[in-house]
């Protein structure tokens, strides 16, 4: 009895101590465990640039899987998608093409200049989605409203990805300023 007593304390700061380690650990494979070089900021920014598409498309093709669709139901479905594919190929294209300065933090001009740009941005896109998506939501039976509607399967909910349209913080695409940590 005494042991277990002294077994439980000692397992939680072995795994505390553990835990502590890890997260001290160099991250990303990057050896002094420090900020990553401009180099390493460029590439990871590529990186998140070149998933955006992908992204959309593996959360349509989730969507349309769960969604079951009719051949009646697949041509409003099929507008809808392709503006939400067009968005995300283009939020691709805009985040390749952006190359501000990384070295160092934005200004504070810097991040209200691109917050309004976002907020601009998803104000078009929701003009040009919303018709299509109305559309192709009066075609839903019940059921597949359900699915459509619920958490993590909806239109607007991204799953994973690091930059996803909708987050829950409804920011369009993320704020691209950011680079990787550790």
């Amino acid at each position: 009895m005494l042991k277990s007593l002294y077994l439980v304390p000692a397992l939680t700061l072995g795994l505390a101590l553990a835990g502590a380690v890890a997260y001290a650990a160099p991250r990303d494979g990057h050896p002094q465990g420090g900020m990553p070089n401009d180099a390493e900021r460029a590439a990871w920014h590529h990186e998140m640039c070149a998933d955006e598409y992908a992204h959309g498309v593996s959360r349509m093709a989730f969507i349309e899987t769960r969604l079951a669709l009719t051949d009646a139901q697949r041509p409003a479905f099929d507008a809808w998608k392709n503006i939400i594919l067009s968005d995300a190929k283009g939020r691709q294209d805009a985040c390749l093409s952006d190359t501000h300065d990384r070295s160092g933090p934005p200004s504070a001009i810097d991040r209200e200049t691109h917050r309004e740009h976002m907020l601009k941005a998803q104000l078009a896109f929701l003009d040009s989605e919303l018709p299509a998506l109305t559309a192709l939501y009066q075609t839903l039976t019940p059921e597949q409203k359900m699915v459509f509607d619920g958490p993590h399967h909806g239109p607007h909910e991204h799953g994973g990805g690091h930059h996803g349209h909708h987050g829950d913080d409804g920011d369009h695409g993320g704020d691209h300023e950011d680079g990787p940590t550790g």
